[in-house]
């Protein structure tokens, strides 16, 4: 078996129901080979797939057509494509509705497909994520903002954990503990902003972020 039979499944499950052009994943897949010898790697690793997916045919079916190959689904809904549809179809967010909003983001175990690190998948990863944070930051803001401080606290340390680049989680913690009067708590996120920034990328923390902590820091001096 080929090693690289995984990374054909998961493309043209990305792709699926599209037709893809054998000569696209020979491109992306054996670039390395002469086309004859990467054409019977393509064909050994459909026929591997082909094989593995024979008793779940009434859901997953591969077929080659045209130069190509098509991996149809049927009576399927991938979880990505399950959580997006959730995200669509979420009412504006509010007191009644942010139990959704908990329930949905629940669903959201990691990145896309985070135990592979195929160059094609993080242009996907990184709109999935997007829409992760964005919502994230955007729940944490709503429970800012009604008074539920240790909900957003959590969701903004969530993020942090994550993702520990994340300015804006940083910075929403440290003006929700402004809120609390705990000053210690605010300078403890803002040096650890700056550190995992200097460390990671040799960058301070944004201007907007700096001025706020210097304002914040002269008023409570």
């Amino acid at each position: 078996t080929t090693k690289k039979t995984p990374e054909l499944f998961l493309y043209l499950l990305q792709n699926h129901d599209q037709w893809v052009r054998k000569s696209a994943l020979i491109e992306l897949l054996w670039p390395e080979y002469e086309e004859d010898k990467a054409s019977s790697l393509l064909y050994t690793a459909a026929y591997y797939i082909r094989k593995t997916i024979a008793p779940y045919h009434s859901f997953l079916e591969i077929s080659n057509t045209n130069g190509g190959y098509i991996l149809h689904t049927q009576n399927v809904l991938l979880d990505t494509e399950r959580w997006e549809s959730l995200l669509a179809s979420a009412p504006q967010m509010n007191k009644e509705s942010i139990p959704y909003y908990v329930k949905m983001m629940e669903l959201y175990k990691g990145d896309y497909l985070q135990e592979y690190d195929f160059w094609w998948v993080e242009s996907e990863r990184q709109r999935l994520h997007k829409m992760w944070l964005s919502i994230s930051l955007k729940m944490a803001e709503w429970y800012r903002g009604n008074s539920q401080p240790e909900e957003a606290i959590s969701i903004y340390e969530g993020i942090c954990s994550r993702h520990p680049q994340e300015e804006e989680a940083y910075w929403g913690l440290m003006k929700t503990y402004a809120e609390m009067n705990k000053n210690s708590l605010v300078i403890k996120w803002y040096d650890l902003l700056s550190s995992v920034l200097w460390e990671e990328l040799h960058e301070k923390p944004n201007e907007q972020i700096t001025n706020w902590f210097k304002e914040w820091q002269m008023a409570h001096a």
